[in-house]
């Protein structure tokens, strides 16, 4: 594994574990109408997508600032809500992806991991 590996897989990490907690928080914010908390949170879940590669969430993180820009909660919520959606898709995605590959590792090696 390279370098390169490891800091997007390290990434990848950072990214699953805190886009939950930003995401949820932005829509709080939203719901409060502090839209200058929206935008601040969604840059740093921009960064956070960023780092991981992750340009489908850069972009929405995008969307949810310019949206907060112009004082728009309904639509930060509904991008939110979207951006929750597509997480929750992409880490089911994932979590299939490994008892996949888990179960055809063990039909090969004949082990049970």
């Amino acid at each position: 594994m390279s370098s390169d590996d490891i800091n997007l897989f390290t990434a990848l990490s950072v990214f699953i574990r805190n886009a939950p907690r930003h995401i949820d928080r932005i829509i709080d914010a939203a719901e409060m109408e502090d839209m200058p908390r929206v935008e601040e949170l969604a840059a740093k879940l921009s960064v956070c997508s960023d780092m991981a590669q992750l340009a489908g969430f850069v972009e929405r993180a995008k969307d949810i600032i310019v949206a907060a820009r112009e004082r728009k909660p309904a639509v930060v919520r509904n991008l939110a809500d979207g951006l929750k959606q597509a997480f929750e898709q992409m880490i089911n995605f994932i979590d299939q992806t490994a008892v996949e590959q888990r179960l055809e590792l063990e039909e090969t090696s004949g082990a049970i991991i």
